[in-house]
């Protein structure tokens, strides 16, 4: 295309799709195309392909060390059975796991081979969380099913993460009028090169050969379970981006529980729980480029969020039933994590759903002391929280008050209306101005003899009175989490 300056000169750059394709598809990234073509074409029910897999992998000594870390990670080896062969990583984690694997190294090693710039970083980055959100939102589908969907959305903008990475001079003139206060990427972007970014997506898509999912997700076609979970993987790469206080969350989270049939607080802690994920697998990766664009946990403040968008309409959990079974299967879960790397934000929410739902009570928060121990700050909490308690959990640990009491014995106790008077008045009118009145289980989670914070439960919505078998149930779970955590 004629006309567009560079530094007072003029530069001939592609213009249009088809342009745009045939650079990037022939010129820039055939070597790629043909890796992700024929790993692509590969099938677990061929014994050849799995041996041509091995073969593939072998023959690039980086990869080999990449996919062998990998597999030994926490997240994709959960027997604790290590191992130092493709063949065994094969068996081990499944062949359609390490073929999305190789696929997403190289694609990522293609794009990040040299000094690449901010925006294609954060394209980058948007597309690996991508694609790990998308494969959680299948988790229950088959593994075939699993791999192809975390392959089509960390391509779903393979376009414009082409684009910043060998677009030459279209990348300097972009970048510019995109700085450009009130700028539109896509009218700047259809401006310079002729074209949008998912129209170039779904070209190189197509000139790959790159599969149904990946371009009926570009093509907005019908959704299946497949193309949906690409397209909503991608918006929650997204707005996370943007911040986990984007007003895009709320409604993403509305849109996850609905795709999975879950509530939207089990929504909101899985989509928290994949970001951790894809932070601790970009670092297994040794992605250590897109590592820190990756928003986690760390970003984003629980007790804020449910206190913000908690409301009767949809959380009518003042009545909540036990739930048995998800009791034992969450204690079972939690003696099998004693001895393993674990997640420790994932152990805390599990405890905390196993309180609330497993166990039927109201409200159940977490809370953990400050340095030095001065104070007790509430982190997180699950349940009806009326009164928005996790913001205004914040007391100090004194002798005068039922916090000192408790680390002082260091057992679970349960404040209930037979106890002594003298007892009763540890429950201060500062704590009962942010609990309210009436009875509760609190216990204090002690690793190796020493006390780092307490769980805290009731039922003081629904105003039910609490139970023998409810607080043995308590202890059980609290028990459970402390010896998880003095094994670390």
């Amino acid at each position: 295309m004629d006309g567009m300056a560079l530094d007072g000169q003029k530069v001939d750059i592609p213009y249009g799709t088809k342009d745009w394709v045939n650079r990037l598809a022939r010129k820039e990234m055939p070597a790629l195309a043909h890796s992700v073509q024929h790993l692509g074409g590969l099938t677990a029910s061929d014994e050849a392909c799995v041996a041509e897999l091995v073969k593939v992998v072998l023959e690039d000594p980086n990869l080999t060390s990449r996919i062998i870390r990998i597999a030994n990670s926490a997240h994709y080896n959960k027997t604790g059975t290590r191992t130092n062969t493709i063949s065994r990583a094969i068996s081990m984690i499944g062949f359609d796991t390490i073929r999305s694997l190789c696929i997403s190294s190289k694609v990522i090693d293609a794009l990040l081979h040299d000094a690449p710039n901010d925006r294609l970083l954060q394209v980058v980055a948007q597309s690996f969380h991508s694609a790990m959100q998308a494969k959680a939102l299948v988790a229950r589908a088959k593994s075939s099913v699993q791999e192809e969907v975390f392959v089509s959305a960390l391509l779903y903008q393979i376009g414009e993460a082409s684009f910043w990475c060998y677009g030459g001079d279209a990348v300097t003139i972009v970048d510019a009028k995109m700085r450009i206060p009130g700028a539109d990427k896509d009218d700047v972007v259809e401006e310079v090169i002729g074209t949008k970014f998912r129209r170039l997506s779904f070209g190189l898509a197509k000139a790959w050969r790159l599969g149904d999912t990946l371009l009926g997700a570009l093509q907005n076609k019908p959704l299946t379970a497949g193309t949906g979970a690409v397209r909503l993987g991608h918006e929650i790469s997204v707005a996370t981006s943007e911040g986990w206080d984007s007003p895009k969350i709320e409604i993403l989270v509305k849109k996850v529980a609905k795709f999975k049939k879950i509530d939207e607080e089990e929504a909101l802690i899985e989509l928290i729980e994949c970001a951790d994920k894809t932070v601790e697998l970009a670092r297994e990766w040794g992605a250590d480029k897109i590592e820190d664009l990756i928003p986690s946990s760390a970003d984003f403040e629980i007790d804020e969020y449910i206190g913000n968008t908690d409301s009767e309409e949809e959380s009518p959990v003042g009545n909540i039933e036990k739930d048995p079974e998800l009791q034992l299967n969450i204690l079972r879960e939690l003696s099998l994590m004693a001895g393993t790397k674990i997640d420790i934000n994932l152990v805390f929410n599990m405890v905390l759903e196993g309180l609330h739902r497993g166990i039927g009570l109201d409200r159940a928060l977490l809370a953990l002391k400050t340095p030095g121990d001065k104070n007790i700050l509430g982190r997180y909490m699950i349940g009806n929280l009326d009164g928005d308690i996790g913001k205004r959990f914040n007391f100090k640990i004194n002798k005068d008050n039922i916090f000192g009491y408790l680390f002082k014995g260091c057992t679970p106790f349960w404040l209930s209306e037979q106890e002594p008077m003298e007892t009763k008045s540890l429950v201060t009118s500062e704590i009962k101005a942010v609990l309210g009145n009436g009875e509760f289980f609190i216990a204090p989670i002690v690793v190796r003899g020493r006390s780092i914070g307490l769980f805290y439960a009731d039922s003081r919505s629904s105003g039910r009175p609490l139970s023998r078998e409810q607080f043995a149930a308590f202890n059980h779970f609290v028990q459970q989490v402390n010896l998880v955590l003095s094994s670390q």
